[in-house]
């Protein structure tokens, strides 16, 4: 996301990360890409026929990979926004000016993913969250700008929290159950209706539905998306000032908080098995959120910290973190593309372990499209796309 680096002065480190980030997200986002209904996304056994090997699946990705991926992803935008914002400065320009351009376009961008396309986009929040926090990233305190990221991340888990006790309380009663059940575990009335709408090859009733899924996505900004993804921000942008990409290596701290991540994990997903996969304010738990605050640094410890020494293997996931814009869009567009009109007859057909065996084939395809495209050109399509409609007369501007 270095916007004025040539390829050979890029970090590539913090290529590696973001390679990494955007193909871990696939995990988690498939569940919301009509490949299942929606209840999916919280509970493998929604339609009462799990395998024990589909709640294993559900299990491991609980404990490593929900929200894990997205607070990574997180951070890296907001190293992102450090960097441009340093580039920009140091070349005499109004680095608010250009960024907030930068973010304006990318937020357009999200609005329209979320609307035709999918509407779990996570753009636009990271627009929303860019425009409202990049100013912060001149604070030439690293530590205070961590500890505000944490501080913004209690706002998220405490505002979880309250939802998660809110409907726990909601679910003792009867009719609040039933109607939480609806979305935990679907009827059988409720699926058909569900497959029928996204396979019925009626695109305007498609862009209908997405539109209000889109809408409580935007809804949940203010409620709970800007504290924890801008919280992660403000923890990414303090990390790449402490040095952690200019001194790689394990570090004491993000072990020390990450086994407590593993913790929260454990205990929320806990909660599942010794409910049967029955309990429907389980998918409103902050446990596993709190995990993911917990243990997104420690795979960027991690991962910095091995970037440089896996060989090709580490220059092929540089190239895919090069071309992460394109790449993430693709992902829910082939997805859609797959359940919706090449073969949905598979929209439900897949159980945990059917998506996990698709989402390995689908990410080694990114990574070799994303390995040949750059061997042809020097950035991603949307990539290219985003830097134009950002950076329109930036070299008259750096003239005047």
């Amino acid at each position: 996301m270095n916007t004025f680096a040539s390829p050979q002065q890029r970090i590539g480190s913090l290529d590696f990360v973001r390679g990494i980030a955007v193909l871990g997200i696939l995990f988690m986002n498939i569940h919301f890409m009509t490949a299942l209904p929606l209840a999916a996304y919280v509970n493998p056994d929604y339609d009462g026929m799990a395998t024990a090997a589909d709640k294993l699946v559900f299990t491991i990705e609980y404990l490593f990979v929900n929200t894990k991926f997205i607070g990574l992803f997180s951070m890296m935008f907001g190293i992102g926004l450090a960097i441009q914002g340093g580039n920009l400065d140091a070349r005499g320009l109004d680095s608010r000016h250009w960024l907030n351009r930068r973010l304006f376009w990318l937020g357009a961008i999200g609005i329209l993913h979320g609307i035709l396309l999918w509407p779990g986009d996570i753009l636009l929040t990271y627009a929303v969250c860019g425009l409202l926090l990049q100013s912060q990233r001149t604070m030439p305190d690293a530590k205070r700008l961590v500890r505000r990221g944490i501080m913004m991340i209690m706002v998220a888990i405490g505002l979880m929290t309250l939802y998660w006790l809110i409907s726990l309380g909601v679910s003792l009663f009867p009719d609040g159950r039933a109607e939480m059940m609806t979305q935990f575990r679907p009827t059988p009335e409720v699926l058909a209706e569900d497959k029928a709408l996204w396979t019925g090859g009626d695109y305007r009733a498609h862009v209908a539905a997405q539109i209000e899924q889109w809408a409580f996505q935007v809804a949940l900004i203010p409620l709970f998306l800007f504290w924890w993804c801008g919280g992660m921000m403000l923890i990414g942008m303090g990390l790449y000032k402490l040095g952690w990409f200019e001194q790689p290596g394990i570090r004491f701290r993000p072990c020390f908080f990450g086994f407590f991540g593993v913790l929260s994990a454990f205990i929320g997903i806990a909660i599942y098995w010794i409910t049967d996969f029955n309990a429907p304010s389980a998918g409103n738990m902050p446990f596993v959120w709190l995990s993911g605050v917990l243990l997104a640094p420690l795979y960027l410890n991690i991962l910095i910290t091995i970037a440089h020494k896996v060989g090709q293997f580490g220059l092929w996931l540089q190239r895919t973190g090069r071309m992460a814009f394109t790449l993430y869009l693709s992902q829910s567009a082939g997805m859609v593309l797959l359940f919706r009109w090449i073969r949905p007859d598979l929209y439900g057909a897949y159980n945990e372990v059917d998506l996990l065996k698709l989402v390995f084939i689908f990410l080694v395809a990114q990574v070799i499209f994303a390995n040949l495209w750059l061997l042809l050109f020097r950035q991603g399509p949307m990539e290219y796309l985003w830097r134009l409609l950002s950076f329109r007369g930036i070299t008259r501007a750096s003239q005047a």
